[in-house]
């Protein structure tokens, strides 16, 4: 029987509900200060791995944090270089989502989760990449978010299997990811009228390319044994960090 968790996209209702709170208006005299407090609150949070999670620290410290605030990133996405962010989306998470968004995006790094697939269903398969990354810090004792995608009977299977067992998935629509993978198209966020053309000259990922996927895969290697982190097949770490 196929899981099914009922979420709400990130939508309308969320942004509007934080610029009244945070009276959030479209003037430049405004990003600076909400795009660093949000940007000083993802930092807090790799310190605070630092003594409670070093690998992850160590793994986190590969991406640079770009707070921005951009009609075209509704989430957050990373293109294997930076971590992009929306700042008016961050200042409406609880610490435990923050914190684990970022870590979820790191993950999908170092899993290889960023190259597009495109004979594959786009939605289907960011599902199936969510949930391994998800099962995986889970494993990792990390605190899982209220909105995680997961499967609990599919805990210790790859992103390819979980894919094919989700095309028996009665309603995929209703699975709805945090962030948002640069191979897929960037949907167009729902902020008030006056931010509908909303561009931050920061956010600007980068093509993906096979060298800094691989690069991930050594980096991560590299931290493992530096944390001395076992390598085994205990599920806690994903098959190629077996050396």
């Amino acid at each position: 029987m196929v899981e099914v968790f009922s979420r709400e996209a990130p939508g309308a209702s969320m942004f509007t509900a934080q610029c009244q709170v945070l009276d959030m208006k479209p003037v430049l005299s405004d990003i600076p200060c909400i795009k660093n407090e949000q940007l000083t609150l993802w930092q807090a949070d790799r310190d605070a791995w630092r003594r409670d999670h070093p690998l992850m620290a160590m793994l986190a410290d590969g991406l640079a944090l770009v707070p921005v605030l951009d009609d075209r990133l509704a989430t957050a996405t990373t293109d294997g270089q930076s971590l992009f962010f929306n700042a008016a989306y961050s200042a409406g998470l609880n610490a435990t989502t923050r914190a684990f968004l970022q870590a979820h995006l790191v993950w999908h790094c170092v899993a290889g989760h960023l190259h597009e697939k495109p004979h594959l269903d786009g939605h289907r398969w960011h599902l199936a990449c969510d949930h391994e990354v998800n099962a995986l810090l889970m494993l990792q004792g990390f605190p899982v978010c209220e909105d995680t995608v997961l499967f609990p009977s599919r805990m210790k299977q790859s992103a390819n299997d979980v894919y094919d067992w989700l095309s028996g998935h009665p309603a995929l629509e209703r699975e709805v990811s945090l962030d948002q993978l640069p191979c897929l198209p960037l949907a167009s966020s729902s902020l008030p009228n006056a931010w509908q053309r909303a561009t931050d000259p920061d956010y600007r990922p980068q093509p993906l390319n096979e060298q800094v996927e691989s690069g991930w895969q050594h980096q991560a290697i590299q931290a493992a044994h530096h944390c001395q982190t076992p390598l085994d097949s205990s599920g806690s770490l994903p098959g190629f960090l077996i050396t």
